[in-house]
């Protein structure tokens, strides 16, 4: 017999003892609200009788119609309630005959009341008397049965609470006797057997495999216990097996160890041959200014170094397998193995489009066609060139112009021709000395711009009285100025500002700022000079109300040989280095400047210049 149908043999006894148990409480607990019952409602008898008798007293005294009314409705009430108990008693033979005799002698009572008031007057008081006793009667026998009544309601209540404790107590005791008898059956005939085949099988585990399960019986752990021997001794004869696989597979495996490592000591070798040759070609490309591309044969980015991410802004991960053209704009008309670069445009990450020199080799490599693009960036190249045009361009102005002048005038003064008008000598002699001048300007400033480059610019810093500095500086330049129609007006914070500056370098600084701003501004205006205290240093301001520097050319404004437009050199002169040179002699003087600008109102430079502590 198997554990599984043994345990359905005992859960159907269980089942079945439960579903007698449950009946027998059932019909306990029904008989216990019957009881209930017929109580509460006998209780509520005694109570009405009381006042049925209460009501048919205060009736005999009073004959009162009124009275009578009550007394009606009273009756009615408790016909209704003997009529309910009625309904309830079906076997108690003294409560039958209780209720009969109740309902016997309300009925005398109903009779007697009735005569009693059909009663002539001549008769009424013997007769009255006499019903009334009767009455009394009849009504103190209709109480007595009603007490009887509840007393054995009460009495059977209590039997049927007492049968309905000890069923409940019975079912308890049925209930635990079933469980402790299952949890034996259970814990001799499923959990002792199968203790012993988890014992078994840690044992198994750890490597016994002589081990054995008794058998015994024909239920599913018996069946258990055969399958786990029968796999314990097929274990058995598996490892044994093993075991002299293993010792051949031993033996094996020192001869391709010995292997092993001869040919790891060989790829070693070969291995930090090549990592150093890759690392030595890395370096290389790495360490060059000129941008490497290496291309497929579909043009597709295989490698870049990282001069062509400086170049055009694109990491490898960014650029690896794109096609070329979207950094170089096209290859049309570069030769492929030529020694020429071609120049293209660049197209950077940013969007912007750039001038460029490529050249494209061509080369084999795993049987397979590859391209190596060399790229340089020629904007700086572009830029440098474009200055020198400009700066020749303005150099050969600034020095054809007045030596023109110059030349013109002497030639007239050599002529003879104005030895009658010596006026006109004079003043022909004054443009050629205002012309000499003008170059002297011009040299002056390349000698300093060159200096500056060089390093060997001398300063001889000294405390100077700001306001006196700025009076000499306007003076300086009055003529310059009326020569434009152009006023300087003067603004001042204190009279007694002193710095630490060269003062030759700062006339020279402002004659550059103060002939900028009266060249660049409308006729019939004003440059103003005002000065202020920024913290530690005092703030000199140039205004002009001329035309304003636009916003792209910021940026470059204080670069050598560089004007707002080129055709502004031969329209207001100028070489381009004045700014450069003004930034230059500010800051190896521990000063700033910077500058602030409207297109189509003025413009406002400031430098910034340390106070005397």
């Amino acid at each position: 017999m198997t554990i599984s149908f043994k345990l359905k043999i005992f859960a159907s006894a269980i089942i079945f003892i439960s579903l007698i148990f449950s009946y027998s409480f059932w019909q306990t607990s029904q008989n216990l609200r019957t009881q209930g019952e017929i109580n509460k409602l006998t209780q509520t008898l005694i109570q009405n009788m009381f006042e049925f008798g209460g009501i048919t007293t205060e009736y005999l005294n009073n004959k009162n119609l009124q009275v009578k009314s009550q007394w009606e409705n009273n009756h009615t009430a408790l016909k209704v309630l003997l009529n309910k108990i009625s309904s309830k008693i079906y076997t108690d033979d003294d409560d039958v005959q209780s209720l009969e005799k109740i309902i016997s002698n309300d009925a005398q009572v109903d009779r007697l009341i009735i005569s009693l008031s059909s009663n002539n007057t001549s008769t009424i008081k013997y007769e009255e008397e006499l019903t009334d006793t009767k009455i009394r009667s009849h009504i103190k026998t209709m109480l007595s049965e009603a007490y009887n009544m509840s007393k054995r309601s009460l009495n059977r209540l209590t039997e049927a609470e007492q049968q309905l404790h000890n069923t409940s107590s019975l079912l308890l005791f049925i209930y635990i006797l079933f469980f402790i008898v299952g949890l034996t059956i259970i814990k001799l005939k499923i959990l002792n057997p199968i203790t012993k085949l988890q014992h078994s099988a840690e044992q198994l585990a750890l490597g016994d495999y002589s081990i054995r399960i008794p058998e015994s019986g024909k239920d599913e752990i018996s069946a258990l216990a055969t399958s786990y021997n029968k796999l314990a001794s097929e274990i058995k004869t598996k490892i044994n097996s093993l075991i002299q696989q293993s010792e051949t597979l031993a033996n094996s495996r020192k001869e391709l160890l010995k292997l092993n490592t001869n040919l790891q000591s060989m790829v070693n070798e070969q291995t930090s041959v090549l990592k150093n040759s890759e690392n030595k070609h890395r370096a290389i490309l790495e360490s060059m200014s000129d941008g490497i591309i290496t291309l497929n044969h579909n043009f597709h980015i295989q490698e870049i170094n990282s001069a062509i991410t400086k170049i055009f802004g694109y990491t490898s991960r960014d650029a690896v397998n794109r096609k070329i053209n979207f950094i170089i704009s096209d290859l049309k008309g570069v030769k492929i193995n030529s020694d020429v670069f071609y120049e293209k445009q660049g197209l950077h990450k940013k969007g912007i489009n750039f001038p460029i020199e490529i050249t494209l080799n061509e080369m084999i490599i795993d049987n397979s066609i590859m391209y190596n693009c060399i790229v340089r960036n020629i904007s700086e190249r572009k830029i440098t060139h474009r200055m020198q045009v400009e700066f020749v361009s303005n150099i050969s102005h600034e020095l054809r112009t007045p030596l023109t002048s110059i030349r013109g005038a002497l030639g007239l003064v050599n002529s003879g021709v104005l030895k009658e008008n010596p006026d006109k000598t004079e003043e022909l002699l004054a443009t050629a000395y205002n012309n000499t001048e003008r170059l002297m300007n011009v040299i002056n400033d390349l000698l300093d711009m060159q200096k500056i480059d060089a390093g060997k610019l001398n300063f001889n810093i000294k405390q100077v009285n700001l306001t006196e500095a700025m009076n000499k500086v306007i003076t300086e330049n009055m003529i310059y100025a009326g020569q434009h129609n152009v006023n300087i007006d003067f603004i001042e914070t204190d009279s007694n500002l002193m710095i630490n500056v060269d003062p030759q370098r700062l006339d020279q600084i402002m004659s550059n700022l103060l002939s900028n701003a009266v060249k660049f501004s409308y006729k019939n205006t004003s440059v103003l000079i005002s000065t202020t205290i920024k913290g530690a240093y005092a703030k000199i301001s140039v205004t002009d109300s001329g035309e304003g520097i636009p916003k792209d050319f910021f940026d470059t404004i204080f670069d050598k040989f560089t004007q707002n437009d080129a055709s502004a050199t031969r329209a207001k002169g100028g070489t381009g280095l004045g700014l450069a040179i003004t930034k230059q002699m500010i800051e190896s003087m521990a000063g700033a400047i910077d500058f602030s600008s409207i297109v189509g109102e003025g413009t406002t430079f400031n430098i910034y210049i340390p106070l005397v502590k």
